[in-house]
């Protein structure tokens, strides 16, 4: 009888150690989710920040007829924006919408866009910097124009100008 007591109390001995170690494990589990769900909460929350917190102010647009492109100054009133050449632009007037690419070596045979940096050309548009965008297309647009500047870190802008029809040729 002795023995099977003696059984019995190291049976229950090991089943109290390893239904610790099984909580034990299960409770780092727990913290290391806690953890992970804290951290992707607060980078989330940083970019809602940042999102709520940009702002891009559209100053002047209008088409140029001599270098057959239109022209948008722009001015950044939020945080700065890293690498512009990530910006998509959506360009387009009455009835027509297409999106545009940046390219360093425009033509008007193209629909793309090109940037010069007014304050401080490094490739960032920082706060208060302003920038002129010089779109090219070769097809001819109605106005209103409407332009979407959308950037990942920042979201999207649209801006609408003009009112008198160019005749683009």
């Amino acid at each position: 009888m002795n023995r099977c007591r003696g059984i019995s109390t190291l049976t229950t001995a090991l089943v109290m150690i390893v239904s610790i170690i099984i909580s034990l494990v299960t409770l780092s589990i727990i913290m290391l989710s806690m953890q992970y769900i804290m951290n992707f909460t607060n980078i989330k929350i940083s970019t809602i920040k940042k999102l709520i917190n940009t702002r891009i102010t559209f100053i002047y647009g209008e088409y140029n007829k001599t270098n057959k492109n239109f022209y948008i100054v722009m001015e950044n009133q939020g945080p700065t924006i890293n690498s512009i050449s990530e910006i998509k632009i959506s360009f387009g007037g009455l009835g027509s919408y297409d999106i545009y690419v940046f390219s360093s070596m425009p033509c008007t045979q193209c629909k793309c866009w090109n940037v010069i940096e007014v304050d401080n050309p490094n490739g960032i548009w920082d706060h208060g910097e302003t920038l002129i965008i010089y779109l090219y297309n070769c097809t001819a647009l109605e106005p209103p124009y409407s332009i979407d500047i959308v950037h990942p870190m920042v979201g999207k802008f649209t801006f609408s100008f003009g009112e008198k029809p160019w005749n683009i040729q």
